[in-house]
């Protein structure tokens, strides 16, 4: 690959990488307390 190119797409992939670890953090906790998705239960026929 091209140096340019890794370096260019460092900061975005962390960026990613550091999102992906929240979502997947505070959606254990959601998980943990019992929520409910009602969304989820809507659209559910």
């Amino acid at each position: 690959m091209n140096a340019d190119f890794v370096h260019f797409m460092a900061a975005p992939l962390a960026a990613c990488l550091v999102i992906v670890c929240i979502h997947a953090w505070l959606g254990l906790h959601i998980l943990a307390r019992g929520v409910i998705f009602v969304d989820l239960a809507l659209a559910l026929p």
